[in-house]
C-alpha cells in the first residue's frame, strides 16, 4: 500500500496531519497539492466526530512524503 503522509501547519503554528491514498501509479507531490488547495473547505479529522475546517486561516508550510507498506 502506498500513501501520502501530509503534514499542514497553519499561521499561528496550529499543526495537522493527514495520511491520503495514492490513487494512481503516476500521481505526483503536485497532484496531492492541488487536492487540497483546489478543495474549497479541506476538512482534517480533529477526534471521532470532531474536525476542523480550513477555510479562513493561510497554509504557511506543507510536508508532503510518499510512503510505501
Amino acid at each position: 500500500m502506498t500513501y501520502w503522509h501530509v503534514e499542514i501547519t497553519l499561521e499561528g503554528d496550529t499543526r495537522y496531519t493527514a495520511d491520503m491514498p495514492k490513487t494512481s501509479p503516476d500521481q505526483q507531490v503536485t497532484d496531492v497539492i492541488q487536492h487540497i488547495c483546489g478543495v474549497p473547505y479541506p476538512v482534517f479529522e480533529d477526534s471521532g466526530n470532531e474536525y476542523t475546517v480550513i477555510n479562513s486561516k493561510k497554509i504557511v508550510h506543507m510536508s508532503i512524503k510518499e510512503v510505501t507498506e
